[in-house]
């Protein structure tokens, strides 16, 4: 049953047989005038309302809240001109982040550009907004040809360490690591940044982002 304001009444929502019967996430505006989202039944008015917004939403290139405010209210939605997905795919040995904007045609490039600097900002934090430079990555790919880092205890490393640096510094002499103080320690810092930076980044998830703004 549910309970509708105005008029003031109490109607029964159907559903489906239980065969049929799933759970949908149903996206609307919130009395904070946020986008919100909320499970409900396929079968259900809400279930309803949420199939009506998803159409109005990809005919019109409506965010879905919108799109569903619109059905309760009659208040057309505004088309942002830029609008942006992010997302974080992972996995136990990889991770990576995602950016998909979608922007209007008459859009300038230095609006896009900054848009999207600032999503990367946030993403990423100010230390790791920067590519990951050549050197460190031709130190990823000599380290794998090598030997598999991940399987060396701490003696291990330091015995390799002074054998890698060698050879490092012998193909790679604007870069080599023999006139430092400790070598083998700022090969292996070098090379488990890189790892980090390739593999498993400090990437913030989209709900961490959406509590930064005000």
């Amino acid at each position: 049953m549910i309970f509708t304001e105005p008029p003031g009444e109490t109607i029964p929502a159907w559903s489906l047989p239980d065969s049929k019967q799933r759970m949908v996430m149903l996206d609307f505006v919130n009395e904070n005038s946020r986008a919100d989202r909320c499970w409900v039944f396929n079968g259900s008015l809400l279930g309803d309302l949420h199939e009506l917004g998803g159409q109005l939403a990809e005919r019109f290139s409506w965010q879905r809240a919108q799109a569903v405010r619109f059905v309760l209210t009659g208040e057309p939605a505004a088309v942002p001109p830029i609008s942006l997905r992010y997302r974080v795919e992972e996995d136990e040995d990889f991770k990576r982040g995602v950016v998909t904007l979608t922007v209007a045609t008459w859009v300038s490039a230095e609006t896009v550009d900054a848009v999207y600097r600032d999503i990367q900002r946030r993403m990423l934090g100010d230390i790791n907004n920067r590519q990951l430079d050549i050197k460190t990555l031709q130190l990823v790919r000599f380290v794998a040809k090598q030997t598999n880092s991940i399987d060396l205890t701490r003696a291990q490393r330091r015995e390799w360490g002074e054998k890698l640096v060698k050879a490092w510094d012998k193909e790679n002499l604007h870069h080599a690591y023999s006139k430092r103080k400790q070598p083998t320690s700022d090969f292996w810092k070098d090379y488990s940044r890189g790892i980090q930076l390739l593999l498993s980044p400090k990437y913030k998830h989209s709900h961490e982002i959406r509590r930064e703004r005000p």
